[in-house]
């Protein structure tokens, strides 16, 4: 884990020109926040760096979105953030159920509604209108696109993801994960992959990973 953790840091060092550990924080986050390799940096500095724990690194992800532009940022990497700051340290990010109500005045792209939705269900704002939005989005053969046209299993499986904690509860939930999980099977390759944009890759095979690992062994 060590080895992966060192080399993708030393791939965004490279990316960013950064000679030192500080150095990549202060290009990729501080500097840039509107870039979503801060999740990569994230997810991996305090695990290689015991000196760094979780709640200090929440701390500098919201002095970092404190002095953020805004206006530079898309919607869906504003909602990222805060829900990373909301997750890491929430006693300092009681802003982010702001950002829920913001992206709810906004015309948003499925991403935004998808991190909203997470975002509203654990700072506690109503999640019923993302989720319904949501919901409306599919498309005839049960998949979920960014442009609302060919369904993308990328797509597809973080949006289900997102829906799983209303399945019980809402039956209309439930149907469009069903038919979600029918696109998803009829768009498996012969190797037991799965595609994006009709090229084989590693990322659209792990979003269906996580998502079967959810809904548990039956499936």
């Amino acid at each position: 884990m060590k080895g992966q953790i060192e080399a993708t840091l030393e791939y965004l060092a490279e990316c960013y020109e950064a000679d030192s550990l500080e150095e990549l924080w202060e290009k990729a986050v501080c500097d840039k926040p509107e870039n979503s390799n801060m999740q990569t940096l994230g997810d991996t500095l305090h695990k290689l760096n015991p000196q760094i724990t979780p709640k200090e690194y929440g701390g500098l992800l919201c002095d970092a979105y404190a002095t953020a532009d805004k206006e530079r940022m898309a919607m869906a990497t504003r909602l990222k953030f805060a829900l990373m700051c909301y997750r890491f340290a929430p006693e300092e990010a009681d802003w982010a159920a702001e950002e829920v109500l913001a992206a709810k005045e906004e015309e948003q792209g499925i991403m935004s509604l998808v991190y909203a939705l997470y975002l509203a269900e654990e700072t506690g704002a109503r999640t019923d209108d993302i989720r319904q939005k949501l919901l409306a989005l599919q498309l005839p053969d049960g998949g979920f696109s960014l442009y609302k046209e060919k369904s993308d299993v990328d797509v597809t499986a973080m949006v289900l993801q997102a829906l799983l904690p209303y399945c019980e509860e809402h039956s209309e939930t439930a149907k469009v994960i069903e038919e979600g999980l029918d696109f998803l099977a009829s768009s498996c390759n012969a190797d037991g992959t799965y595609s994006s944009m009709d090229v084989p890759n590693c990322e659209s095979t792990a979003q269906v990973i996580l998502l079967l690992a959810q809904l548990g062994p039956e499936y």
